[in-house]
C-alpha cells in the first residue's frame, strides 16, 4: 500500500511542543522530509506548581516605644519581610492594627498582675513569625527590649477650670488610644455618683503621656478642691491625685443693674475664679449678633472669693457678665442691666 506523501512546505511547524499518541517516524529521503503515523494532539510543555514557598523570615530593624503600659499600648516594628507575619508575647496573639512590608503596627496585651506601687514590672517576651522562621524580640537583653510599666499620674493642668473646659491629666506608661477603646474612666471628686462627676474622655496620648478630658458639669457650688481619679477597668484599681482639682464659677452679681454711663462698683462672688481672670466684659444680644464684645470692666480688686469690678458706658438693656480666663470664658447669662 502506498505511503501519502505530505510536502514539509505545506507541514505545521511546532516549537518546543510534544506529539502524544502514535510515535511518528521520520524518513529523510533526498526529495523531502515525510511524517508517518497518527498525530492525536499537541501540548505546551510548560507546567503550573501547585505548591507554596515558604515567606522569608522576618527582620526586625526598631521597636518602638521601648517603655509600654501594663494597660495596652501600641507599639509599631519595623524591618523587612513583615508583610505576612504575626506578632506573639507567649502564647498570645497580638492585635495587629496595620501591616506592611516593613512596618507592623500592634497593640500589646493587658496584663492582671496591677501594683501602682511598683514603677516596673517586666519585659514583653514576644516574637515576630512567618512560615519562614520567627524573630524574638522584647525580652530583656535583646537589642530590641520592651520594658513593661505601671501607669501613674502626677499632675493636672490646668488645675482650675470651667466646666466644659478640656483639661490634661499627665502621667507616665498611660495606655494610649481613645476614650472609646481604651477602658479608662476619669472622675472628678470621686467614683460614687453622689459625690464625684465622670468625665468624658476624648484623647489619651502616648507622648507625653496624658489623658485629655472634659471637665464634668459641677454639682453644686464648691470652694475646696477636689480629687482627680482614674479607674483602670475590667481591674477595677485606681489612681488619684487628692485636692489637685478647683472649679471655678460665680454665684451672684451684686450689684445687678446700673445707669448706662457705666461707673458702678460691683462685685462678683465666687470662688477659685479671681486670681486668673484676663478680662470682663458685659455683651449685649445686640452686640453679639455684631461680633462685639460689649462693654469692656475695669478690674479693681480680686480675691478667692470675689472680683471688684467698675463697669463701662453701655446702651440699656439686659447683658451677659463675660468673665475671661485664657482661652475660656465663664459666661452669667442676664447678669446686669443697663438703665
Amino acid at each position: 500500500m502506498a505511503q501519502k506523501k505530505i510536502p514539509i512546505a505545506s507541514a505545521t511547524k511546532v516549537s518546543s511542543s510534544v506529539y502524544l499518541g502514535v510515535a511518528a517516524v521520520v524518513i529523510a529521503v533526498a526529495a523531502g522530509v515525510f511524517f508517518v503515523g497518527q498525530m492525536m494532539s499537541v501540548v505546551s510543555t510548560s507546567f503550573v506548581s501547585t505548591s507554596t514557598a515558604p515567606a522569608a523570615a522576618p527582620i526586625i530593624s526598631t521597636v518602638s516605644p521601648t517603655d509600654v503600659s501594663l494597660y495596652g499600648d501600641i507599639v509599631t516594628i519595623t524591618g523587612k519581610n513583615l508583610a505576612k507575619a504575626i506578632v506573639k508575647a507567649g502564647p498570645q496573639q497580638l492585635t495587629t492594627i496595620s501591616i506592611s512590608d516593613t512596618s507592623l503596627v500592634f497593640r500589646t496585651p493587658v496584663f492582671n498582675n496591677f501594683n501602682s506601687n511598683v514603677s516596673g514590672v517586666g519585659y514583653l517576651n514576644g516574637y515576630v513569625s512567618t512560615t519562614g522562621g520567627n524573630v524574638a524580640f522584647g525580652n530583656k537583653g535583646d537589642p530590641h527590649e520592651v520594658r513593661i510599666h505601671n501607669p501613674e499620674i502626677y499632675r493636672v493642668i490646668p488645675s482650675f477650670a470651667l466646666p466644659g473646659d478640656t483639661i490634661a491629666i499627665d502621667g507616665n506608661y498611660l495606655p494610649t488610644g481613645s476614650g472609646d477603646t481604651v477602658p479608662i474612666e476619669v472622675y472628678f471628686g470621686s467614683t460614687t455618683a453622689s459625690t464625684g462627676n465622670k468625665a468624658n474622655i476624648s484623647t489619651i496620648s502616648s507622648i507625653p503621656s496624658s489623658i485629655l478630658c472634659t471637665v464634668p458639669p459641677l454639682k453644686a457650688n464648691l470652694t475646696d478642691p477636689v480629687d482627680i481619679v482614674v479607674k483602670f477597668l475590667p481591674f477595677n484599681k485606681t489612681l488619684k491625685l487628692s485636692q489637685a482639682f478647683h472649679y471655678t464659677f460665680v454665684s451672684s452679681v451684686s450689684p445687678n443693674q446700673g445707669p448706662t454711663g457705666g461707673g458702678t462698683t460691683v462685685s462678683l462672688i465666687g470662688g477659685n475664679l479671681f486670681y486668673y481672670v484676663d478680662s470682663v466684659y458685659f455683651q449685649s444680644p445686640y452686640d453679639y449678633l455684631h461680633s462685639s464684645l460689649g462693654a469692656k470692666a475695669k478690674i479693681l480688686a480680686s480675691s478667692d472669693d470675689s472680683l471688684l469690678l467698675k463697669t463701662g458706658a453701655h446702651a440699656a438693656g439686659t447683658t451677659t457678665v463675660n468673665v475671661n480666663i485664657g482661652s475660656s470664658t465663664y459666661k452669667i447669662l442676664n447678669g446686669y442691666i443697663y438703665k
